[in-house]
């Protein structure tokens, strides 16, 4: 039997695990907008995202000697947080 990953391997793996990723995503939007707003701070904007499958599978492709589990992966989830220049 072959256990080398593929390219479709990992995508699958991530989609059964992207439910989690989007779960901790809302959570970290959460605790930084309470941070914020308890800090006082001002700022323009607060974004979220979750890497979706075709961007994943973009990521992986030809790099699975680099990648060979889903967690290998960076940027999977992010928050974007823009602020007001002082100027």
């Amino acid at each position: 039997m072959n256990n080398k990953k593929t390219k479709f391997s990992l995508v699958d793996e991530y989609r059964k695990v992207k439910p989690i990723y989007e779960a901790c995503t809302e959570i970290f939007i959460s605790l930084i907008i309470t941070l914020i707003k308890e800090s006082g701070l001002k700022v323009h904007s607060i974004t979220r995202r979750t890497k979706d499958i075709e961007s994943f599978s973009k990521k992986v492709s030809g790099k699975i000697e680099t990648y060979k589990k889903v967690s290998d992966v960076t940027d999977l989830s992010g928050v974007r947080i823009c602020c007001y220049l002082s100027s």
